[in-house]
Protein backbone atom coordinates (compact mmCIF):
# COMPACT_ATOMS: atom_id res chain seq x y z
CA UNK A 1 0.00 0.00 0.00
CA UNK A 2 0.86 3.09 -1.00
CA UNK A 3 2.14 5.73 1.93
CA UNK A 4 0.74 9.56 2.35
CA UNK A 5 3.13 11.76 1.07
CA UNK A 6 5.17 13.36 3.66
CA UNK A 7 4.51 16.83 4.82
CA UNK A 8 6.74 19.41 3.24
CA UNK A 9 9.65 21.02 5.29
CA UNK A 10 9.04 24.90 6.07
CA UNK A 11 11.48 27.18 4.74
CA UNK A 12 12.74 28.28 8.24
CA UNK A 13 13.80 24.48 8.54
CA UNK A 14 15.69 24.43 5.28
CA UNK A 15 17.33 27.17 6.10
CA UNK A 16 18.41 26.10 9.87
CA UNK A 17 19.55 22.58 8.48
CA UNK A 18 22.00 24.14 5.55
CA UNK A 19 23.33 26.64 8.20
CA UNK A 20 23.94 23.75 10.69
CA UNK A 21 25.90 21.85 8.05
CA UNK A 22 27.94 24.71 7.16
CA UNK A 23 28.49 26.04 10.18
CA UNK A 24 31.61 23.86 11.03
CA UNK A 25 33.61 24.29 7.82
CA UNK A 26 33.45 28.24 8.55
CA UNK A 27 33.87 27.79 12.87
CA UNK A 28 37.84 25.99 11.26
CA UNK A 29 38.55 29.28 9.57
CA UNK A 30 36.71 31.87 11.57
CA UNK A 31 37.74 32.40 15.32
CA UNK A 32 34.39 34.19 16.63
CA UNK A 33 32.07 32.00 16.83
CA UNK A 34 29.49 34.60 16.22
CA UNK A 35 30.57 35.60 13.08
CA UNK A 36 31.28 31.90 11.75
CA UNK A 37 27.26 31.46 12.06
CA UNK A 38 26.25 34.55 11.06
CA UNK A 39 28.40 33.45 7.78
CA UNK A 40 26.88 30.33 8.24
CA UNK A 41 23.31 31.60 8.47
CA UNK A 42 24.04 33.62 5.32
CA UNK A 43 25.08 30.92 3.38
CA UNK A 44 21.86 28.98 4.68
CA UNK A 45 19.47 31.78 3.44
CA UNK A 46 21.34 32.46 0.17
CA UNK A 47 20.89 28.77 -0.80
CA UNK A 48 17.19 28.48 0.45
CA UNK A 49 16.58 31.14 -1.47
CA UNK A 50 18.09 30.22 -4.69
CA UNK A 51 16.74 26.49 -4.49
CA UNK A 52 13.07 26.99 -2.90
CA UNK A 53 10.96 27.63 -6.13
CA UNK A 54 13.08 24.53 -7.49
CA UNK A 55 12.11 22.48 -4.38
CA UNK A 56 8.36 23.72 -4.27
CA UNK A 57 7.90 22.79 -7.79
CA UNK A 58 9.33 18.98 -7.23
CA UNK A 59 7.65 18.95 -4.05
CA UNK A 60 4.28 19.82 -5.97
CA UNK A 61 4.97 17.45 -8.70
CA UNK A 62 5.85 14.45 -6.45
CA UNK A 63 2.08 14.57 -4.50
CA UNK A 64 0.66 14.74 -7.47
CA UNK A 65 2.08 11.66 -8.77
CA UNK A 66 1.63 9.98 -5.70
CA UNK A 67 -1.64 10.94 -5.77
CA UNK A 68 -2.12 9.58 -9.24
CA UNK A 69 -0.97 5.86 -8.12
CA UNK A 70 -3.30 5.87 -5.24
CA UNK A 71 -6.02 6.63 -7.59
CA UNK A 72 -4.44 3.74 -10.06
CA UNK A 73 -3.83 1.24 -7.39
CA UNK A 74 -7.12 1.76 -5.99
CA UNK A 75 -9.15 0.86 -9.31
CA UNK A 76 -6.60 -1.67 -10.37
CA UNK A 77 -7.18 -3.62 -6.58
CA UNK A 78 -10.84 -2.45 -7.12
CA UNK A 79 -12.91 -6.05 -8.21
CA UNK A 80 -14.25 -5.95 -11.71
CA UNK A 81 -17.91 -6.26 -11.02
CA UNK A 82 -20.21 -4.72 -8.96
CA UNK A 83 -24.00 -4.55 -7.61
CA UNK A 84 -25.84 -1.03 -7.78
CA UNK A 85 -28.64 -0.27 -5.91
CA UNK A 86 -31.80 1.73 -7.11
CA UNK A 87 -34.64 2.41 -5.08
CA UNK A 88 -38.05 3.69 -7.63
CA UNK A 89 -41.91 4.47 -6.59
CA UNK A 90 -43.77 2.04 -8.72
CA UNK A 91 -43.66 -0.78 -11.37
CA UNK A 92 -43.72 1.36 -14.23
CA UNK A 93 -40.49 3.60 -12.99
CA UNK A 94 -38.97 -0.01 -12.29
CA UNK A 95 -39.66 -1.45 -15.64
CA UNK A 96 -38.51 2.03 -17.58
CA UNK A 97 -35.12 2.13 -16.04
CA UNK A 98 -34.60 -1.58 -16.40
CA UNK A 99 -35.37 -1.92 -19.92
CA UNK A 100 -32.92 1.46 -20.40
CA UNK A 101 -30.06 -0.46 -18.44
CA UNK A 102 -30.40 -3.72 -19.31
CA UNK A 103 -29.79 -5.70 -22.62
CA UNK A 104 -31.10 -7.05 -25.49
CA UNK A 105 -32.31 -10.58 -23.67
CA UNK A 106 -33.89 -11.11 -20.80
CA UNK A 107 -32.25 -12.12 -17.54
CA UNK A 108 -31.18 -15.61 -17.49
CA UNK A 109 -32.34 -17.99 -14.62
CA UNK A 110 -28.38 -18.60 -12.99
CA UNK A 111 -27.98 -18.35 -9.60
CA UNK A 112 -31.55 -17.12 -8.34
CA UNK A 113 -31.12 -13.99 -10.64
CA UNK A 114 -34.57 -13.82 -11.89
CA UNK A 115 -36.85 -10.64 -12.43
CA UNK A 116 -40.48 -10.24 -11.62
CA UNK A 117 -41.16 -10.16 -15.42
CA UNK A 118 -38.54 -10.92 -18.47
CA UNK A 119 -37.60 -7.94 -20.21
CA UNK A 120 -36.88 -8.34 -23.73
CA UNK A 121 -36.14 -4.88 -24.97
CA UNK A 122 -34.00 -3.35 -27.71
CA UNK A 123 -30.80 -1.44 -25.87
CA UNK A 124 -27.76 -0.10 -26.87
CA UNK A 125 -26.24 1.30 -23.62
CA UNK A 126 -25.80 -2.27 -22.11
CA UNK A 127 -24.72 -1.03 -18.46
CA UNK A 128 -26.03 -3.99 -16.83
CA UNK A 129 -26.04 -7.20 -17.40
CA UNK A 130 -29.06 -8.47 -14.83
CA UNK A 131 -31.42 -6.52 -13.48
CA UNK A 132 -33.90 -8.07 -10.25
CA UNK A 133 -36.78 -6.02 -9.79
CA UNK A 134 -37.53 -7.03 -5.92
CA UNK A 135 -41.22 -5.23 -4.58
CA UNK A 136 -42.29 -5.22 -1.22
CA UNK A 137 -39.65 -2.52 0.60
CA UNK A 138 -40.50 -0.32 2.91
CA UNK A 139 -38.36 2.90 3.34
CA UNK A 140 -38.58 5.09 6.37
CA UNK A 141 -36.18 8.54 5.96
CA UNK A 142 -36.26 12.00 6.54
CA UNK A 143 -36.74 14.42 3.37
CA UNK A 144 -37.28 18.42 4.10
CA UNK A 145 -37.38 17.81 7.62
CA UNK A 146 -40.21 15.37 8.23
CA UNK A 147 -40.14 11.74 8.43
CA UNK A 148 -41.31 9.52 5.31
CA UNK A 149 -42.60 6.38 4.66
CA UNK A 150 -42.84 4.86 1.49
CA UNK A 151 -43.55 1.40 -0.37
CA UNK A 152 -41.14 1.32 -3.19
CA UNK A 153 -39.84 -1.48 -5.08
CA UNK A 154 -35.38 -1.59 -5.43
CA UNK A 155 -33.34 -2.38 -8.41
CA UNK A 156 -30.51 -4.80 -7.96
CA UNK A 157 -28.50 -4.06 -10.84
CA UNK A 158 -25.28 -6.48 -11.77
CA UNK A 159 -22.42 -4.54 -14.05
CA UNK A 160 -18.83 -3.64 -14.26
CA UNK A 161 -17.21 -1.76 -11.71
CA UNK A 162 -16.05 0.60 -14.18
CA UNK A 163 -19.85 1.23 -15.48
CA UNK A 164 -21.31 2.46 -12.08
CA UNK A 165 -20.89 5.99 -12.67
CA UNK A 166 -22.23 5.93 -16.22
CA UNK A 167 -24.80 4.15 -14.98
CA UNK A 168 -25.77 6.31 -12.35
CA UNK A 169 -25.64 8.95 -14.74
CA UNK A 170 -28.16 7.40 -16.23
CA UNK A 171 -30.76 6.59 -13.23
CA UNK A 172 -30.31 10.49 -12.27
CA UNK A 173 -31.71 11.45 -15.59
CA UNK A 174 -34.36 9.30 -16.09
CA UNK A 175 -35.45 9.20 -12.69
CA UNK A 176 -38.74 10.92 -10.90
CA UNK A 177 -37.44 11.57 -8.16
CA UNK A 178 -35.53 14.61 -7.35
CA UNK A 179 -32.36 12.74 -5.58
CA UNK A 180 -32.42 9.37 -6.65
CA UNK A 181 -30.75 6.51 -4.59
CA UNK A 182 -27.70 4.99 -6.19
CA UNK A 183 -25.64 3.59 -4.19
CA UNK A 184 -23.34 0.57 -5.40
CA UNK A 185 -20.98 -2.70 -3.43
CA UNK A 186 -18.22 -4.77 -5.19
CA UNK A 187 -18.91 -8.44 -5.63
CA UNK A 188 -16.24 -10.25 -4.06
CA UNK A 189 -16.61 -13.41 -4.57
CA UNK A 190 -19.00 -15.37 -7.01
CA UNK A 191 -19.60 -18.41 -9.48
CA UNK A 192 -16.97 -17.58 -11.82
CA UNK A 193 -19.27 -18.41 -14.85
CA UNK A 194 -21.57 -16.20 -13.76
CA UNK A 195 -19.20 -13.11 -12.83
CA UNK A 196 -17.77 -14.22 -16.62
CA UNK A 197 -21.27 -14.14 -18.43
CA UNK A 198 -21.55 -10.21 -16.64
CA UNK A 199 -18.26 -9.57 -18.26
CA UNK A 200 -19.00 -11.06 -21.17
CA UNK A 201 -22.81 -9.03 -21.45
CA UNK A 202 -21.51 -5.94 -20.46
CA UNK A 203 -18.66 -4.13 -22.38
CA UNK A 204 -16.07 -2.15 -20.64
CA UNK A 205 -15.29 1.42 -21.03
CA UNK A 206 -12.91 1.45 -23.35
CA UNK A 207 -15.34 -1.27 -25.60
CA UNK A 208 -18.38 0.93 -24.84
CA UNK A 209 -16.66 4.27 -26.23
CA UNK A 210 -15.87 2.09 -29.88
CA UNK A 211 -19.26 1.06 -30.47
CA UNK A 212 -20.72 4.51 -29.81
Amino acid sequence: MLQRAAQRPGFLSIVETLTLMVFPTFAKFVKSPCLAFALALGVGLASCMILWPASSLLWRASHTLLAMASVSSAAASAPPYSMAFVTVPNQEVANKLAAGIGTKKSCPLILGCSISEPLHVSVSGKLAACVNILPGVTSVYEWEGKIEKDSELLLMIKTRTERVAELADFVNANHPYDVPEVISSPIERGSQAYLDWIGKVVPGVAAATKEK
